[in-house]
């Protein structure tokens, strides 16, 4: 084959490795068998990118690819992709990344001095999680957005020698509830409740009880949650009552719940029998008032 430009220097098979040369003038020297086959090309300038590119980044612009220019993003040798004018290795960093609501001045940093992931918008940390682990949430709350999920404690050693069950924290609730009564009606305040996972709390205040004259048991219903009552769970709670006649050799009263939606009232005595539920009968006047703070266990 021959330089179809210079017909006295000839380029023979050898110079070539599975390719041809073709309408190519080439000067004295310029190509030679150990410059092609496994070698460089010298006085060469590439329009793209190569494998053997000596520079330590790599910039993309708005004009292409290049060294030299004003990046867009360089992706360095170091791992670092960088796309601000400021060098974070091993940093992923914009100062021009648009959040859901199209919020520019978001930027999520990786590493850098703080050696944090740090989460960032419109110029406010809004999240970090620290080297050490530590997660921040700076402004907001942070949201369980599956139900029965929640914060697992199970990698640390049990304090107590019982046997454990879950060790999930997986809810957290405040709220109102409105009592009544299964004789009668009543007046009722503001009252509250809080759920920590299965623990409930709450207080009641009752007033203004119609029913002052019958035998029936005094019943509390409407409470939030069913109270666990397996295995003894049955429990009871503290009580301030006024006008409240107590039968003959009973010296307190206590709230209790064993039917796992009722609140009933208990008078307790040393001797036997040892205590007996409170009826309507007891109540003095429609001036009679309870207050119940109270503590159980849901199912």
């Amino acid at each position: 084959m021959y330089n179809s430009g210079n017909s006295s220097k000839n380029v023979t098979g050898a110079s070539v490795v599975d390719g041809t040369l073709e309408n190519a003038d080439y000067a004295d020297n310029a190509i030679s068998g150990d410059k092609i086959d496994g070698g460089t090309i010298s006085n060469f300038t590439s329009t793209g990118v190569d494998d053997n590119a000596t520079s330590t980044k790599v910039t993309v612009t708005d004009t292409g690819l290049g060294v030299g220019k004003t990046p867009v993003f360089t992706l360095d040798v170091a791992g670092s992709l960088q796309v601000d004018s400021t060098s974070y290795l091993g940093t992923i960093r914009t100062t021009n990344l648009q959040d859901a609501n199209n919020n520019a001045n978001a930027k999520i940093v990786f590493g850098g001095t703080a050696k944090t992931i740090v989460l960032n918008t419109d110029a406010t940390n809004r999240l970090s999680i620290a080297q050490a682990g530590d997660v921040t949430v700076n402004t907001g709350n942070l949201v369980i957005g599956t139900a029965g999920k929640g914060i697992d404690f199970s990698a640390a050693t049990p304090d107590g020698t019982g046997s454990t069950g879950s060790e999930v924290l997986d809810d957290y609730e405040e709220g109102t509830w409105t009592p009544a009564v299964t004789s009668g009606t009543v007046a009722v305040g503001s009252n509250k409740y809080v759920k920590i996972g299965k623990m409930v709390y709450l207080t009641a205040w009752i007033g203004s009880i119609s029913d002052l004259t019958s035998s029936t048991e005094f019943e509390v219903t409407g409470i939030p949650f069913t109270v666990d009552t397996s295995a003894d769970n049955a429990v009871s709670g503290a009580v301030m009552q006024r006008h409240i006649t107590y039968t003959s050799g009973f010296t307190s009263i206590v709230s209790f719940v064993s039917t796992g939606t009722k609140i009933r009232l208990y008078e307790l005595a040393s001797g036997t029998p040892s205590y007996k539920v409170v009826t309507h009968s007891q109540f003095v006047n429609s001036s009679t008032s309870i207050r119940i703070n109270f503590s159980y266990r849901s199912v």
